[in-house]
């Protein structure tokens, strides 16, 4: 009786082993057939970020000559942000006769602009001739930023590099004759600049 008994418990162990490792093979084929459909199911998506191009020979000026801009899309990016600057600022009437210089930027699809206006003070006759100097990025379709500030410092780097280019400085000189011409031609003027340039200075004070 025993042996008969030790050979039941022999089998019982073994039914034991062998429904386990039944069970197991059941919970790896199951974690499998889980593992194949999760995977063709939630497959990852490949994305591929657009390659960043550099503007070669932008750092020079025989090969980044500074240019009357001829693009449409990009002359009414820049009268648009004049347009809602003078719309955010108090003593701003207009922002007139808008002339359009462009450069390449350092990067494919971007550029320095250099936007000569016409500063038209509330309550003053005469119109302040400035210059002001704007980043643009573009796309085949579109404008896709514009700022009169970049935060990166090869950005700020490179603008400063080009704006330093004869043909900038040229444009700056003439700017500012203009400039000088126009408030030494109206006292008004001249005084409305002085309160202007003295809110400035106050606001760039800690």
């Amino acid at each position: 009786m025993v042996e008969k008994g030790a050979v039941i418990i022999r089998r019982s162990r073994r039914y034991r082993r062998a429904i386990v490792a039944l069970g197991v093979m059941i919970l790896i084929l199951a974690g499998m057939v889980r593992m194949f459909f999760l995977t063709k199911e939630e497959e990852p998506i490949m994305v591929f970020a657009p390659a960043i191009i550099m503007n070669e020979g932008c750092e020079e000026m025989e090969t980044n000559p500074l240019k009357r801009c001829e693009d449409d899309k990009i002359t009414r990016a820049v009268t648009e942000y004049y347009a809602r600057l003078a719309k955010n600022e108090d003593y701003v009437e207009e922002y007139a006769d808008l002339d359009v210089y462009i450069k390449n930027g350092k990067y494919e699809g971007t550029y320095v602009i250099y936007a000569r206006y016409e500063m038209k003070v509330k309550d003053i006759y005469t119109s302040v001739p400035g210059l002001g100097t704007l980043y643009l990025k573009r796309n085949e379709k579109e404008v896709v930023s514009i700022n009169s500030q970049v935060g990166e410092a090869k950005l700020k780097n490179f603008i400063q590099e080009v704006t330093q280019h004869e043909d900038v400085q040229e444009l700056f000189q003439t700017v500012q004759e203009a400039y000088a011409e126009a408030v030494a031609s109206d006292a008004m003027l001249a005084e409305a600049v002085k309160d202007l340039e003295s809110a400035a200075k106050g606001k760039d004070e800690p």
